[in-house]
């Protein structure tokens, strides 16, 4: 099953190890393998995870992935690069405690992508729990493109020498509706025979320019899930 492929092995292939970096540093690195499956050839990535706490050791964890999930609610996110740029900016940890005095400390981490999968697939979190009003939608209009070249600043060293960090979109699915608890999912798809773009809505097909595509918001659609094939 889908469920089984996507397990964590991590009480088999989890070790911690001392790795020497730059100037000969040390870090302490965790990777979680996963199984091996058609479905994580075609759609698995890796991202790099570094913490550095002050007066410890880094620590670098491997972990993979299957989709981004970015997040979009911040007002200054008007496009899908801004969004995988502060998707891997550096963030502070307030409440991290450190393991050995048990005291609050001054913690930075930095998520980077490692491997690029085949297929990727982004998710936008147009979705959002709020204390007050519950689940909310964000509606606002996002940018995206059918070529997408990823920011040179999300990839790992070892990503950029290995992966073509260009894509192509092939699959977009939408959230139709003003709240997030009602609406309708429609689809388009690229067809490689037609060379063109086709919408699902149920049972009715209509062929969609790829202006159309990624102008969704002129149809009153929210782009859910983008689907990039590495070009």
């Amino acid at each position: 099953t889908l469920t089984t492929d996507l397990q964590i092995k991590t009480d088999e292939k989890s070790e911690d190890w001392l790795q020497v970096g730059k100037r000969n540093r040390t870090h302490v690195l965790r990777t979680n393998e996963i199984r091996k499956s058609l479905v994580a050839d075609i759609f698995a990535g890796k991202f790099r995870s570094t913490i550095h706490s002050s007066g410890n050791q880094k620590s670098v964890v491997h972990e993979p992935f299957f989709t981004l999930s970015l997040d979009i609610k911040d007002s200054k996110i008007t496009s899908l690069d801004e969004a995988l740029t502060r998707f891997c900016e550096q963030s502070t940890l307030s409440d991290y405690i450190d393991s050995k005095n048990r005291q609050n400390v001054h913690t930075n981490k930095t998520m980077l992508i490692e491997q690029l999968p085949p297929i990727l697939i982004i998710h936008l979190k147009c979705f959002l729990y709020d204390e007050t009003d519950g689940i909310k939608k964000v509606n606002k209009p996002i940018s995206y493109t059918v070529n997408l070249t990823l920011p040179k600043g999300i990839l790992t060293e070892q990503a950029k020498k290995q992966y073509h960090e260009r894509y192509k979109l092939f699959a977009v699915e939408y959230h139709q509706g003003d709240h997030a608890t009602k609406g309708h999912y429609i689809t388009d798809v690229f067809h490689p025979g037609l060379q063109g773009w086709l919408r699902f809505d149920d049972a009715t097909v209509n062929v969609v320019t790829s202006h159309q595509v990624i102008n969704s918001t002129a149809d009153k659609l929210t782009p859910y899930l983008l689907f990039y094939r590495r070009d």
